[in-house]
């Protein structure tokens, strides 16, 4: 990975986990345990409650997998505000996975575009990073290095190992008064039958 991009998925990882951090802290207000003791426990998830707490967390940022078939793959990224101790931040919920059946080294390669639903927000993706390539041992993934306009991004898909996932995260930017703020999106996989 290089530098640039692990500037780009360390700020994500921050904006995501300050997302965790506001989340906790209002779901700490409305169900604080009565007991010292209990609020302790309730404040240091760990183990199975903190799996619970992400999965929980997941369900926002994700939908089901996907099935992109055989052909080209047409996916719907949809932005929505969500209020967390009274400041609006921003969430991209698309598929947790995009699912390509019948992989063969002869098949052609598949296009992925991705186009934002923004319910009449101020998002857009990133002029050159609106999609990233996170992790792809089996390089199927080929990501365009522009936007085809602000909403639409596409990427190829090179389909020819089958078993081969690649990850990827989009960077999706909201204005808010002139300044660019990060929208908090998961990091769903390209899935190769």
């Amino acid at each position: 990975m290089n530098k640039r991009m692990g500037l780009v998925v360390a700020v994500l990882l921050a904006t995501l986990l300050q997302g965790c951090s506001s989340m906790a802290a209002k779901e700490e207000k409305a169900a604080a345990p009565a007991t010292p003791a209990a609020a302790a426990k309730f404040r240091n998830l760990e183990g199975r409650d903190l799996a619970k707490f992400f999965e929980a967390y997941r369900l926002v940022l994700f939908t089901d997998e996907y099935p992109c078939g055989e052909a080209d793959c047409n996916v719907k990224i949809t932005v929505s505000l969500k209020k967390i101790d009274d400041k609006d931040y921003c969430f991209a919920t698309l598929p947790k996975s995009l699912e390509f059946i019948n992989t063969k080294p002869e098949n052609k390669e598949k296009i992925i575009t991705w186009t934002l639903d923004t319910g009449g927000l101020p998002v857009e993706f990133h002029k050159e990073s609106g999609i990233l390539e996170v992790d792809d041992g089996g390089k199927q993934f080929d990501a365009d290095k522009a936007r085809t306009n602000s909403v639409t991004f596409k990427a190829k898909n090179k389909h020819n190992d089958k078993g081969s996932e690649a990850t990827y995260v989009p960077v999706i930017l909201r204005m808010t008064g002139g300044l660019p703020e990060l929208c908090a999106t998961g990091d769903p996989k390209i899935v190769n039958n």
